[in-house]
């Protein structure tokens, strides 16, 4: 994916240009608007970083929406505040980017919005079926989210009672996808299983977990014929949907056109209204829930208050949440926690809100 990064400050041009490069975007960096027109490099994306007074950065925006490269790619402008927000918003930006912001923050912004743009396959003849066992409601309708958006047909169930099920209601599926850690029937006897049945041996499973197992733990599995072993952190998502792109055949692969009903943005949350507010990077934000980035980790099952910061409207969306996982992560050595809320208790006027949200800032939709 090619990318036209605009930034007047030489030193962190060059520094976000090899974030970006890493992630495996194509960059060539200028560092003002006038240099872009002179740019060859024909964009898929713009991103502008900008220390302007809000008159100039509108300026800006404008001039890079009237130059036949960038008038109808996607533009992310990074810059700090409100107001700028707004600005940016207005005069023709697609997204906006709230600053200061560290290399593992715009590491995994990036490396989210290169997944939520990955090219077109062909249309597919046939829809391949995909079984998703998982106790968790929070991530099994993530993961049916994800391999959804992948073409596939995806039946979710709750235990592996009910996955046995619905293999014997057949058709047989084109890959299984077990959560490792559930209640009675387990990912493990439900891998042994499947493996020794003929009728399923040739199925390829996936299995995960929330908890980060060690290398021996991966092989093991392995050795009872498993595909694979993937977390379940927001960040393992392109790890599985790339685990079904490879054990499914391709030419069955279709990725949908129209953006995914969800956004991303910074958050606020704390764990009960006496302690103070602490700010989180919240991902795959819709109606139901949102995977949390930040710095302070709140127990499992926990309850965290949220407070939403919404660039386009006058005030805040405040929610009360459960926390389905919560564990450390690490990003190019800086040390975070992931979590993954539930909406508890969200008022009709925070949900419309929140749809306004989304319908204004979403997810970025696969180029045409």
């Amino acid at each position: 994916m090619r990318v036209l990064l605009i930034d007047e400050e030489a030193t962190e041009r060059e520094a976000r240009a090899a974030w970006l490069r890493e992630v495996g975007f194509q960059v060539a960096a200028v560092a003002n608007v006038e240099a872009a027109k002179a740019e060859p490099l024909e964009p898929q994306l713009v991103m502008l970083r900008s220390r302007a007074n809000r008159e100039v950065l509108a300026a800006d925006v404008r001039t890079l929406r009237s130059l036949d490269s960038c008038r109808a790619q996607p533009m992310v402008v990074m810059g700090e505040g409100l107001g700028q927000a707004v600005t940016a918003l207005a005069s023709g930006a697609d997204d906006f980017w709230d600053e200061p912001m560290d290399a593992a923050t715009f590491r995994f912004i990036a490396r989210a919005l290169k997944a939520s743009r990955a090219p077109l396959a062909h249309p597919a003849p046939r829809e391949p079926v995909i079984v998703v066992a998982d106790d968790d409601n929070f991530f099994r309708e993530r993961t049916k989210d994800a391999l959804e958006e992948c073409g596939c047909r995806v039946v979710a169930v709750s235990s592996g009672n009910e996955l046995l099920e619905v293999l014997e209601a057949g058709p047989r599926p084109a890959l299984v996808v077990l959560d490792f850690y559930m209640p009675g029937l387990g990912g493990r006897e439900l891998l042994v299983r499947l493996k020794e049945d003929p009728r399923w041996s040739v199925v390829p499973v996936v299995l995960m977990s929330a908890v980060r197992e060690d290398a021996a733990f991966a092989a093991d599995l392995k050795r009872l014929g498993a595909a694979a072993f993937v977390g379940k952190a927001s960040t393992d998502l392109p790890a599985l949907v790339n685990l079904v792109m490879d054990q499914v055949s391709p030419p069955t692969l279709v990725r949908r056109r129209a953006p995914r009903a969800s956004t991303f943005g910074l958050a606020q949350f704390r764990k009960s209204p006496d302690d103070p507010w602490m700010t989180g990077f919240v991902y795959n934000l819709g109606p139901s829930g949102a995977f949390l980035r930040t710095t302070v980790p709140a127990p499992l099952d926990s309850t965290v208050h949220v407070r939403l910061q919404v660039p386009q409207g006058v005030t805040n969306i405040l929610a009360v949440a459960r926390v389905a996982w919560s564990r450390g992560l690490s990003a190019a050595g800086d040390s975070y926690f992931g979590m993954g809320i539930q909406f508890a208790e969200l008022s009709s006027e925070a949900l419309r809100a929140l749809a306004d949200m989304v319908e204004l800032h979403p997810v970025l939709p696969p180029p045409r």
